[in-house]
Protein backbone atom coordinates (compact mmCIF):
# COMPACT_ATOMS: atom_id res chain seq x y z
CA UNK A 1 0.00 0.00 0.00
CA UNK A 2 1.20 3.14 -1.04
CA UNK A 3 2.22 5.95 1.94
CA UNK A 4 -0.06 8.45 0.39
CA UNK A 5 -2.88 5.91 1.04
CA UNK A 6 -1.86 5.06 4.28
CA UNK A 7 -1.23 8.39 5.62
CA UNK A 8 -5.05 9.18 3.75
CA UNK A 9 -6.44 5.77 6.24
CA UNK A 10 -4.89 7.51 9.44
CA UNK A 11 -6.07 10.96 8.61
CA UNK A 12 -9.61 9.24 8.11
CA UNK A 13 -9.45 7.27 11.39
CA UNK A 14 -7.88 10.15 13.57
CA UNK A 15 -10.96 12.68 12.72
CA UNK A 16 -13.47 9.99 13.10
CA UNK A 17 -12.29 9.71 16.26
CA UNK A 18 -12.51 13.09 16.94
CA UNK A 19 -15.83 13.13 15.42
CA UNK A 20 -17.20 10.11 17.78
CA UNK A 21 -16.73 12.48 20.83
CA UNK A 22 -18.51 15.33 19.13
CA UNK A 23 -21.32 12.92 18.38
CA UNK A 24 -21.81 11.45 21.32
CA UNK A 25 -22.84 14.61 23.25
CA UNK A 26 -26.62 14.42 23.05
CA UNK A 27 -27.35 17.11 20.10
CA UNK A 28 -31.06 16.29 19.03
CA UNK A 29 -31.65 15.53 15.54
CA UNK A 30 -28.35 14.20 14.27
CA UNK A 31 -29.41 10.96 14.40
CA UNK A 32 -28.40 9.85 10.57
CA UNK A 33 -25.30 11.44 11.35
CA UNK A 34 -24.57 9.95 14.12
CA UNK A 35 -24.94 6.32 12.77
CA UNK A 36 -22.81 7.57 9.95
CA UNK A 37 -19.81 8.60 12.55
CA UNK A 38 -20.22 5.39 14.45
CA UNK A 39 -19.69 3.02 11.05
CA UNK A 40 -16.74 5.36 9.66
CA UNK A 41 -15.30 5.22 13.01
CA UNK A 42 -14.95 1.49 13.27
CA UNK A 43 -14.44 0.95 9.22
CA UNK A 44 -11.50 3.68 9.58
CA UNK A 45 -10.16 1.24 12.98
CA UNK A 46 -10.44 -1.65 10.11
CA UNK A 47 -8.38 0.04 7.74
CA UNK A 48 -6.03 1.77 9.71
CA UNK A 49 -4.83 -1.95 11.37
CA UNK A 50 -4.38 -3.41 7.80
CA UNK A 51 -2.82 -0.24 6.24
CA UNK A 52 0.01 -0.29 8.75
CA UNK A 53 -0.02 -3.64 9.55
CA UNK A 54 -0.44 -3.23 13.36
CA UNK A 55 -0.55 -6.94 14.13
CA UNK A 56 3.14 -7.31 14.02
CA UNK A 57 2.86 -5.13 17.47
CA UNK A 58 0.36 -6.70 18.85
CA UNK A 59 0.68 -7.26 22.83
CA UNK A 60 -1.21 -9.22 25.04
CA UNK A 61 -1.85 -6.91 28.09
CA UNK A 62 -3.23 -7.15 31.83
CA UNK A 63 -5.76 -4.78 30.68
CA UNK A 64 -7.02 -7.19 27.75
CA UNK A 65 -8.47 -9.18 30.52
CA UNK A 66 -11.20 -6.11 30.80
CA UNK A 67 -11.84 -6.70 27.34
CA UNK A 68 -12.46 -10.34 27.25
CA UNK A 69 -15.07 -9.44 30.06
CA UNK A 70 -16.83 -6.63 27.95
CA UNK A 71 -17.24 -9.11 25.07
CA UNK A 72 -18.59 -12.15 27.55
CA UNK A 73 -20.96 -9.03 28.34
CA UNK A 74 -22.18 -8.86 25.15
CA UNK A 75 -22.66 -12.13 23.99
CA UNK A 76 -25.17 -12.34 26.95
CA UNK A 77 -27.26 -11.33 24.25
CA UNK A 78 -26.83 -13.65 21.81
CA UNK A 79 -26.74 -16.77 24.27
CA UNK A 80 -29.61 -15.97 25.84
CA UNK A 81 -31.18 -15.61 22.85
CA UNK A 82 -32.06 -19.38 22.28
CA UNK A 83 -33.60 -20.15 25.06
CA UNK A 84 -36.52 -17.21 25.09
CA UNK A 85 -39.65 -17.59 23.77
CA UNK A 86 -39.39 -14.04 22.65
CA UNK A 87 -36.99 -12.15 20.07
CA UNK A 88 -38.63 -9.11 18.62
CA UNK A 89 -36.22 -7.35 20.51
CA UNK A 90 -33.32 -9.49 19.62
CA UNK A 91 -31.82 -6.99 16.79
CA UNK A 92 -32.08 -3.82 18.55
CA UNK A 93 -30.55 -5.21 21.83
CA UNK A 94 -27.81 -6.74 19.90
CA UNK A 95 -27.39 -2.98 18.17
CA UNK A 96 -27.86 -1.56 21.17
CA UNK A 97 -24.82 -3.99 23.43
CA UNK A 98 -23.24 -3.62 19.95
CA UNK A 99 -20.53 -1.52 21.45
CA UNK A 100 -19.03 -3.61 24.03
CA UNK A 101 -18.36 -6.45 21.24
CA UNK A 102 -16.46 -4.05 19.20
CA UNK A 103 -14.62 -1.87 21.69
CA UNK A 104 -13.76 -5.84 23.10
CA UNK A 105 -11.87 -6.57 20.01
CA UNK A 106 -10.64 -3.02 19.68
CA UNK A 107 -9.25 -3.05 23.40
CA UNK A 108 -7.19 -6.53 22.80
CA UNK A 109 -5.75 -5.38 19.36
CA UNK A 110 -4.61 -2.07 20.36
CA UNK A 111 -5.23 1.67 19.81
CA UNK A 112 -2.86 3.82 16.93
CA UNK A 113 -0.58 5.48 18.60
CA UNK A 114 -1.89 8.82 17.02
CA UNK A 115 -5.07 8.51 19.05
CA UNK A 116 -4.11 10.48 21.56
CA UNK A 117 -6.00 10.84 25.11
CA UNK A 118 -4.94 14.65 25.54
CA UNK A 119 -7.33 15.39 22.05
CA UNK A 120 -10.10 13.41 22.90
CA UNK A 121 -10.32 14.76 26.50
CA UNK A 122 -9.74 18.33 24.61
CA UNK A 123 -12.97 17.51 22.64
CA UNK A 124 -14.95 16.26 25.31
CA UNK A 125 -14.29 19.80 27.05
CA UNK A 126 -14.56 22.02 24.10
CA UNK A 127 -18.26 20.18 23.12
CA UNK A 128 -19.56 20.32 26.00
CA UNK A 129 -18.74 24.05 26.85
CA UNK A 130 -19.34 25.45 23.43
CA UNK A 131 -22.53 23.32 23.22
CA UNK A 132 -23.80 24.27 26.62
CA UNK A 133 -23.06 28.42 26.38
CA UNK A 134 -24.28 28.20 22.64
CA UNK A 135 -27.84 27.39 24.23
CA UNK A 136 -27.45 29.94 27.17
CA UNK A 137 -26.23 32.91 25.52
CA UNK A 138 -28.01 32.31 22.03
CA UNK A 139 -30.99 30.64 22.56
CA UNK A 140 -31.95 31.99 26.18
CA UNK A 141 -29.63 35.42 25.97
CA UNK A 142 -27.14 37.15 27.87
CA UNK A 143 -29.83 39.44 29.71
CA UNK A 144 -32.35 37.03 30.09
CA UNK A 145 -30.11 36.29 33.45
CA UNK A 146 -30.23 39.74 34.90
CA UNK A 147 -34.06 40.30 34.45
CA UNK A 148 -35.67 37.14 35.50
CA UNK A 149 -36.02 35.62 38.65
CA UNK A 150 -34.06 32.75 39.41
CA UNK A 151 -36.93 29.58 38.98
CA UNK A 152 -37.90 31.50 35.32
CA UNK A 153 -34.53 31.09 34.62
CA UNK A 154 -34.16 27.48 35.65
CA UNK A 155 -37.58 26.78 34.06
CA UNK A 156 -35.91 28.40 30.70
CA UNK A 157 -32.95 26.78 31.02
CA UNK A 158 -34.87 23.80 31.17
CA UNK A 159 -37.13 23.74 28.28
CA UNK A 160 -34.10 25.00 26.17
CA UNK A 161 -32.12 22.17 26.96
CA UNK A 162 -34.80 19.97 26.40
CA UNK A 163 -35.48 21.40 23.02
CA UNK A 164 -31.95 20.88 21.89
CA UNK A 165 -30.03 18.43 23.13
CA UNK A 166 -32.99 15.97 24.81
CA UNK A 167 -33.78 14.89 28.24
CA UNK A 168 -31.54 15.31 31.02
CA UNK A 169 -29.83 11.98 31.41
CA UNK A 170 -27.66 11.78 28.35
CA UNK A 171 -26.63 15.70 29.11
CA UNK A 172 -25.77 15.03 32.89
CA UNK A 173 -23.67 12.16 32.04
CA UNK A 174 -21.90 14.27 29.35
CA UNK A 175 -21.44 17.18 31.41
CA UNK A 176 -20.15 15.14 34.24
CA UNK A 177 -17.32 13.03 32.11
CA UNK A 178 -16.20 16.67 30.94
CA UNK A 179 -16.25 18.24 34.64
CA UNK A 180 -13.97 15.38 35.88
CA UNK A 181 -11.85 15.66 32.55
CA UNK A 182 -11.14 19.44 33.51
CA UNK A 183 -10.75 18.43 37.00
CA UNK A 184 -8.26 16.20 35.94
CA UNK A 185 -6.78 18.31 33.22
CA UNK A 186 -6.35 21.20 35.67
CA UNK A 187 -4.24 19.49 38.45
CA UNK A 188 -2.35 17.94 35.44
CA UNK A 189 -0.58 20.76 33.74
CA UNK A 190 0.76 23.73 35.56
CA UNK A 191 0.45 26.34 32.88
CA UNK A 192 -1.79 28.86 33.69
CA UNK A 193 -3.95 29.13 30.30
CA UNK A 194 -4.33 25.45 30.80
CA UNK A 195 -5.59 25.53 34.09
CA UNK A 196 -7.93 28.65 33.16
CA UNK A 197 -9.60 26.92 30.27
CA UNK A 198 -9.89 23.89 31.76
CA UNK A 199 -11.73 25.89 35.27
CA UNK A 200 -14.18 27.17 33.34
CA UNK A 201 -15.39 24.07 31.46
CA UNK A 202 -15.53 22.78 35.15
CA UNK A 203 -17.55 25.32 36.60
CA UNK A 204 -19.81 25.33 33.36
CA UNK A 205 -20.31 21.25 33.92
CA UNK A 206 -21.04 21.41 37.84
CA UNK A 207 -23.19 24.38 37.28
CA UNK A 208 -25.36 22.42 35.19
CA UNK A 209 -25.49 20.06 36.85
CA UNK A 210 -27.01 21.38 40.11
CA UNK A 211 -29.46 23.30 38.00
CA UNK A 212 -30.87 20.35 36.28
CA UNK A 213 -34.16 18.77 36.59
CA UNK A 214 -32.29 15.47 37.88
CA UNK A 215 -32.39 15.15 41.82
CA UNK A 216 -29.07 13.34 40.65
CA UNK A 217 -27.78 16.14 38.54
CA UNK A 218 -26.79 18.28 42.40
CA UNK A 219 -25.38 14.94 43.66
CA UNK A 220 -23.11 14.37 40.42
CA UNK A 221 -21.83 17.80 40.64
CA UNK A 222 -21.04 17.20 44.56
CA UNK A 223 -18.77 14.05 43.14
CA UNK A 224 -17.27 15.71 40.79
CA UNK A 225 -15.81 18.81 43.15
CA UNK A 226 -15.05 15.50 45.25
CA UNK A 227 -13.02 14.48 42.66
CA UNK A 228 -11.31 17.74 41.87
CA UNK A 229 -10.27 17.70 45.70
CA UNK A 230 -8.83 14.09 46.08
CA UNK A 231 -6.79 14.69 42.84
CA UNK A 232 -4.76 18.04 43.76
CA UNK A 233 -4.40 16.27 47.47
CA UNK A 234 -3.22 13.07 45.60
CA UNK A 235 -1.05 15.42 43.23
CA UNK A 236 0.27 17.02 46.64
CA UNK A 237 1.47 13.81 47.81
CA UNK A 238 -0.74 13.84 50.53
CA UNK A 239 -2.52 10.28 49.84
CA UNK A 240 -3.37 9.52 53.22
CA UNK A 241 -5.68 12.74 53.42
CA UNK A 242 -6.74 12.11 50.10
CA UNK A 243 -8.06 8.62 51.28
CA UNK A 244 -9.29 10.07 54.50
CA UNK A 245 -11.51 12.65 52.59
CA UNK A 246 -13.02 10.03 50.10
CA UNK A 247 -13.64 8.19 53.61
CA UNK A 248 -15.71 10.97 55.21
CA UNK A 249 -17.94 11.57 52.03
CA UNK A 250 -18.63 7.78 51.83
CA UNK A 251 -19.58 8.12 55.36
CA UNK A 252 -21.73 10.91 55.17
CA UNK A 253 -22.97 10.03 52.20
CA UNK A 254 -24.45 6.79 53.51
CA UNK A 255 -25.22 8.47 57.38
CA UNK A 256 -27.30 10.76 54.62
CA UNK A 257 -28.97 7.62 52.35
CA UNK A 258 -31.68 7.33 54.82
CA UNK A 259 -33.23 10.95 55.37
CA UNK A 260 -32.92 11.43 52.14
CA UNK A 261 -34.81 8.51 50.93
CA UNK A 262 -37.55 9.56 53.31
CA UNK A 263 -37.23 13.46 52.26
CA UNK A 264 -38.31 11.92 48.56
CA UNK A 265 -39.83 8.58 48.81
CA UNK A 266 -43.40 10.43 48.20
CA UNK A 267 -42.58 11.61 45.05
CA UNK A 268 -44.00 9.96 42.04
CA UNK A 269 -40.51 8.97 40.20
CA UNK A 270 -39.11 7.70 43.37
CA UNK A 271 -41.71 5.27 44.35
CA UNK A 272 -41.83 4.00 40.87
CA UNK A 273 -38.11 3.11 40.91
CA UNK A 274 -38.91 1.30 44.15
CA UNK A 275 -42.01 -0.33 42.66
CA UNK A 276 -39.83 -1.19 40.02
CA UNK A 277 -37.09 -2.76 41.70
CA UNK A 278 -38.98 -4.37 44.19
CA UNK A 279 -41.24 -6.41 40.96
CA UNK A 280 -37.17 -6.91 39.38
CA UNK A 281 -36.10 -8.39 42.46
CA UNK A 282 -39.00 -10.72 42.64
CA UNK A 283 -38.50 -11.92 39.49
CA UNK A 284 -34.59 -12.38 39.92
CA UNK A 285 -35.39 -14.58 43.16
CA UNK A 286 -37.50 -16.81 40.42
CA UNK A 287 -34.28 -17.40 38.15
CA UNK A 288 -31.14 -15.96 39.84
CA UNK A 289 -28.17 -17.29 38.08
CA UNK A 290 -29.14 -17.09 34.14
CA UNK A 291 -31.82 -14.63 33.92
CA UNK A 292 -34.63 -14.31 31.30
CA UNK A 293 -32.95 -12.63 28.47
CA UNK A 294 -33.91 -9.13 27.17
CA UNK A 295 -36.73 -10.02 24.91
CA UNK A 296 -38.34 -12.69 28.46
CA UNK A 297 -37.01 -10.16 30.93
CA UNK A 298 -38.54 -6.89 29.62
CA UNK A 299 -41.79 -8.62 28.96
CA UNK A 300 -41.72 -10.59 32.49
CA UNK A 301 -41.21 -6.86 34.37
CA UNK A 302 -44.07 -5.70 32.51
CA UNK A 303 -46.15 -8.54 33.80
CA UNK A 304 -44.92 -8.28 37.38
CA UNK A 305 -45.80 -4.08 37.73
CA UNK A 306 -48.79 -4.39 35.57
CA UNK A 307 -49.72 -7.08 38.69
CA UNK A 308 -48.18 -5.40 41.61
CA UNK A 309 -47.89 -2.51 40.99
CA UNK A 310 -49.81 -0.21 38.23
CA UNK A 311 -48.82 3.02 39.06
CA UNK A 312 -45.02 2.49 37.02
CA UNK A 313 -47.04 3.26 34.05
CA UNK A 314 -48.49 6.51 34.50
CA UNK A 315 -47.09 8.70 31.62
CA UNK A 316 -45.96 11.58 33.85
CA UNK A 317 -44.41 10.57 37.36
CA UNK A 318 -45.06 13.99 38.79
CA UNK A 319 -48.99 13.63 38.32
CA UNK A 320 -50.99 12.25 41.23
CA UNK A 321 -51.09 8.53 40.85
CA UNK A 322 -54.41 6.94 39.45
CA UNK A 323 -54.58 3.76 39.53
CA UNK A 324 -57.90 3.43 37.28
CA UNK A 325 -55.86 5.11 34.32
CA UNK A 326 -52.58 3.22 35.18
CA UNK A 327 -54.59 -0.46 35.31
CA UNK A 328 -55.92 0.49 32.28
CA UNK A 329 -52.91 1.66 30.84
CA UNK A 330 -51.23 -1.56 31.90
CA UNK A 331 -53.65 -3.98 30.61
CA UNK A 332 -53.28 -2.94 27.41
CA UNK A 333 -49.20 -3.35 27.10
CA UNK A 334 -49.62 -6.68 28.19
CA UNK A 335 -51.14 -7.18 24.21
CA UNK A 336 -47.94 -5.17 23.27
CA UNK A 337 -44.60 -4.94 22.60
CA UNK A 338 -44.13 -1.42 24.60
CA UNK A 339 -42.16 -2.59 27.87
CA UNK A 340 -40.73 -0.71 30.35
CA UNK A 341 -36.94 -0.90 31.86
CA UNK A 342 -35.92 -1.59 35.40
CA UNK A 343 -34.07 2.25 35.57
CA UNK A 344 -30.99 0.77 36.74
CA UNK A 345 -28.11 -1.23 34.78
CA UNK A 346 -27.82 -3.64 37.64
CA UNK A 347 -31.12 -4.71 38.54
CA UNK A 348 -31.39 -4.43 34.44
CA UNK A 349 -28.50 -6.91 34.00
CA UNK A 350 -29.67 -9.11 37.36
CA UNK A 351 -33.09 -9.65 35.53
CA UNK A 352 -31.91 -10.16 31.60
CA UNK A 353 -28.60 -12.20 32.58
CA UNK A 354 -28.52 -13.39 36.19
CA UNK A 355 -26.07 -13.44 38.65
CA UNK A 356 -23.62 -14.60 35.87
CA UNK A 357 -23.97 -11.38 34.03
CA UNK A 358 -24.21 -9.26 37.01
CA UNK A 359 -20.26 -10.45 38.13
CA UNK A 360 -19.44 -9.75 34.54
CA UNK A 361 -20.30 -6.75 34.69
CA UNK A 362 -18.86 -5.92 37.99
CA UNK A 363 -15.73 -7.38 37.10
CA UNK A 364 -15.56 -5.40 33.82
CA UNK A 365 -15.95 -1.96 35.79
CA UNK A 366 -13.34 -3.14 38.61
CA UNK A 367 -11.40 -4.56 36.74
CA UNK A 368 -10.74 -1.41 34.54
CA UNK A 369 -9.91 0.21 37.22
CA UNK A 370 -7.42 -2.62 38.80
CA UNK A 371 -5.84 -3.50 35.60
CA UNK A 372 -5.44 0.15 34.31
CA UNK A 373 -1.91 1.55 33.16
CA UNK A 374 -0.01 2.49 36.36
CA UNK A 375 -0.64 5.92 37.35
CA UNK A 376 -4.60 5.73 35.48
CA UNK A 377 -6.36 4.06 38.37
CA UNK A 378 -7.94 7.01 39.93
CA UNK A 379 -8.54 8.88 36.75
CA UNK A 380 -10.37 5.67 35.91
CA UNK A 381 -12.44 5.49 38.93
CA UNK A 382 -13.18 9.12 38.97
CA UNK A 383 -14.27 8.74 35.43
CA UNK A 384 -16.51 5.54 35.99
CA UNK A 385 -17.93 7.25 39.33
CA UNK A 386 -20.48 9.60 37.50
CA UNK A 387 -21.57 6.17 35.24
CA UNK A 388 -21.86 4.02 37.61
CA UNK A 389 -24.39 6.72 39.99
CA UNK A 390 -26.16 7.59 36.43
CA UNK A 391 -26.46 4.01 35.94
CA UNK A 392 -28.29 3.60 39.40
CA UNK A 393 -31.21 5.63 38.18
CA UNK A 394 -31.04 4.34 34.51
CA UNK A 395 -30.80 1.82 31.88
CA UNK A 396 -28.05 1.05 28.67
CA UNK A 397 -28.95 3.01 25.45
CA UNK A 398 -31.62 5.66 27.48
CA UNK A 399 -29.00 7.18 30.08
CA UNK A 400 -26.32 5.50 30.12
CA UNK A 401 -24.91 5.23 26.27
CA UNK A 402 -22.77 1.93 26.25
CA UNK A 403 -20.32 3.78 23.58
CA UNK A 404 -19.70 6.32 25.57
CA UNK A 405 -18.61 3.84 28.19
CA UNK A 406 -16.75 1.54 25.87
CA UNK A 407 -14.89 4.83 24.36
CA UNK A 408 -13.99 5.78 27.62
CA UNK A 409 -12.54 2.23 29.17
CA UNK A 410 -10.58 1.62 25.47
CA UNK A 411 -8.89 5.08 25.42
CA UNK A 412 -7.57 4.62 29.30
CA UNK A 413 -6.55 1.31 29.39
CA UNK A 414 -4.48 1.35 26.07
CA UNK A 415 -2.62 4.57 27.12
CA UNK A 416 0.75 3.17 28.26
CA UNK A 417 3.08 4.90 26.24
CA UNK A 418 2.06 8.04 26.79
CA UNK A 419 3.88 9.17 29.73
CA UNK A 420 4.49 13.10 29.20
CA UNK A 421 1.67 16.22 29.63
CA UNK A 422 2.74 17.47 25.97
CA UNK A 423 1.71 13.82 24.54
CA UNK A 424 -1.09 13.20 26.74
CA UNK A 425 -2.65 14.26 30.15
CA UNK A 426 -0.15 13.65 32.84
CA UNK A 427 0.39 11.20 35.05
CA UNK A 428 -0.62 11.49 38.44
Amino acid sequence: MSERLKTGVRFMHEWMTVLLIVVLFPFKGIDGLRVAVYSLFFLSYALDYVAWQRWKSFQWKRSSWVFVLMMLYFLLIPLHAPFETLHFHLAHDVAKYASFGAFAVMGVLGRAPYIRARRLALTTMLTAFVATWWMLLYHVGFLFFFQHTWAQIQGTVYMTRLQYYGVHMPYNLYMSLAAVIAAIWMVSHTGWKHRAGASLVFLTSVAMLCVSDSKLGPLIALVCLLSLAVLWLWKQNRVRYALLLSLAALTAAMAAAPSIYHKYEEHADVRVRVSLWRSAASLVAERPLWGYGESDGSRQLTLRCATCCPEVFLDDYYASFDATVATVRAVNLRGSNDFIHAHNIFVQTLVYSGLIGLLILISMLLGSVVLAPCGRRLQMLLLLLPIILQGMTDNWGIGVNPMFVCVLIWVVLTMDGETTAKQDLALI
